[in-house]
């Protein structure tokens, strides 16, 4: 639905909290048609916990309540906003359009999976503080974009951040995650690159967003984890009893995936969650030129999806004997879906064979002018031949072409019953460009033992899933906030403490810098002693 968001974020984020210090998020993804419901009890009077899920999502628009229901002690959401982002657009709406009750009904006609899928009736009373921002972000998006969200058509995802390990804004920056924290190495001319500059090879804007979530909130499930490491590498030391390091040994696997995955525009799993939104109504204003721009990016995304269809074969021959158990899921769920042969049918009944998606903008006008088979319709054979002759003739042909094409929407209806494998494949499209064009390109450009797979645990040491990043780093004091180097370092340090648990790593050093030395001991002798009791 977002045409121009390039690899910005496309998030709409709406906040709400009670007087018990619960905070409520919903977070809309008009890219990927997905939504991520969160609720927690904010432990942190400066909002540490909701900043987080904010650098995390960086919304373009933040839907936030009136702020009568700030907790004591607490600024509220609305003012936190108007402080710490003052560059996003802000969007107050009444209290009454955070309504739990909808939110639940909408969720149920709105996600892709069985409402019983997704424990509702559980979740409904734990959780509906985030019901009633997806509520208030959902009515928000259909006034402002025109449009009436597909039922059965959303990726939803309940208290996402949870499973998900937690790294705070601050923590992201120290440890230079996104972004390093000089440009260039001290004392040399070579640019300084990220965690993220160094595993950006993906291809796909999907896939590149995918990636940053990835980083940002890393995965805390050990079975998720050694599923894809299964596609990756070898497990050391202990029996294997499933194939592994498929993408490393089997040359055919890697480069048949990475063929596959060229054919593919970088835009593609935007394109094909146009599908999940549907115009309010359509008017004799159909003519309108915002009218005709969303018509002609219609029918260009119904070429790309024609497209991404005719290479299914390609992915079914590469998978066919996949042992990998990510790998041959993909398989089983995308490549053996009759659902996408049925749609593929559909659009080759009005659809020309020989219409591809083209990237540059006057060959693929001129597809759209010829997407259409012929003899479906004398008018429109008529107007092709004119838009071939004169420049009238093309707006003539512009016109006809959307009277047209919105006869023919008993096409677009069918496309979007089956919505959900869209999604689907818009998934494993991202998922696919991230393993392949990212990890295992990364693997593949190192020498055979420059990386090791680990073994997650919790019976001995090796490296275990941890549920927080925590750091406290660097003498630097905040003017923005007003604090001095040490109040910046108590502040910190302070955050740490209130919120570390026993699985939590906390990466500490110069603390008690900014003071003096027998103080600054002090402090860290204490900071130590407790991190040490915690058995973090």
């Amino acid at each position: 639905m977002e045409d121009d968001a390039g690899e910005q974020s496309s998030f709409v984020t709406g906040l709400i909290q009670n007087r018990a210090k619960e905070v409520g998020v919903a977070a809309f993804d008009l890219r990927s048609a997905a939504l991520h419901l969160s609720q927690y009890i904010e432990t942190s009077s400066s909002y540490q916990n909701t900043k987080t899920l904010l650098h995390f999502y960086d919304p373009t628009v933040i839907i936030v309540s009136p702020n009568k229901l700030a907790p004591d002690g607490m600024v509220g959401v609305s003012e936190l906003i108007d402080r710490f982002y003052p560059s996003v657009r802000k969007v107050v709406m009444a209290r009454g359009c955070f309504d739990d009750t909808k939110g639940a009904v909408m969720i149920k006609n709105l996600a892709a999976k069985e409402p019983s899928a997704l424990s509702l009736d559980t979740y409904y009373k734990q959780y509906y503080l985030c019901l009633a921002a997806a509520a208030a972000i959902i009515k928000w998006i259909e006034a402002e974009k025109g449009v009436i969200v597909t039922n059965h058509s959303l990726s939803v995802t309940f208290n996402g951040s949870f499973d998900h390990m937690n790294i705070d804004a601050t923590s992201v920056r120290n440890l230079e995650i996104i972004e390093p924290l000089h440009s260039a190495l001290w004392g040399t001319s070579n640019k300084k690159r990220s965690l993220f500059h160094m595993l950006k090879t993906t291809k796909t804007i999907g896939g590149t967003r995918l990636l940053r979530a990835n980083l940002l909130q890393p995965l805390k499930d050990i079975e998720t984890i050694n599923t894809r490491l299964d596609c990756l590498t070898k497990t050391t030391g202990i029996m294997v009893l499933i194939a592994q390091d498929e993408l490393m040994t089997n040359e055919q696997l890697f480069f048949g995936l990475s063929q596959f995955l060229r054919k593919f525009p970088k835009e593609t799993d935007r394109v094909l969650c146009h599908f999940c939104f549907k115009p309010k109504k359509v008017t004799s204003k159909v003519l309108d030129v915002d009218n005709a721009k969303k018509s002609q990016t219609l029918i260009s995304s119904i070429i790309l999806l024609k497209t991404a269809l005719d290479a299914l074969p390609l992915l079914a021959k590469v998978l066919k004997d996949a042992q990998s158990f990510l790998l041959a899921n993909i398989y089983r769920s995308v490549c053996e879906n009759e659902k996408y042969a049925s749609i593929r049918k559909r659009i080759g009944e009005v659809i020309d064979e020989d219409v591809l998606h083209a990237r540059v903008p006057f060959v693929a006008r001129t597809q759209q002018c010829f997407a259409i088979k012929g003899g479906i319709d004398g008018l429109l054979d008529i107007a092709r031949r004119s838009f071939c002759d004169t420049s009238e003739g093309r707006e003539t042909w512009k016109q006809h072409t959307l009277l047209n094409f919105g006869t023919r929407f008993p096409l677009v209806d069918a496309i979007r019953e089956d919505v959900s494998v869209l999604t689907l494949l818009a998934e494993v499209l991202c998922l696919l460009d991230m393993i392949v064009n990212s990890f295992a390109h990364t693997i593949s450009t190192k020498p055979v033992d420059r990386y090791t797979r680990p073994h997650f645990t919790a019976h001995f040491s090796t490296i275990r899933v941890v549920d927080r990043i925590f750091t406290r780093m660097g003498t630097v004091d905040n003017l923005e906030s007003n604090s001095s180097t040490f109040m910046t370092e108590m502040k910190e340090t302070a955050f740490v403490m209130q919120n570390v648990s026993e699985r939590s790593l906390i990466v500490m050093d110069e603390l008690g810098r900014a003071t003096s030395s027998s103080d600054g001991f002090a402090i860290a002798w204490s900071c130590c002693e407790h991190l040490l009791s915690l058995k973090a």
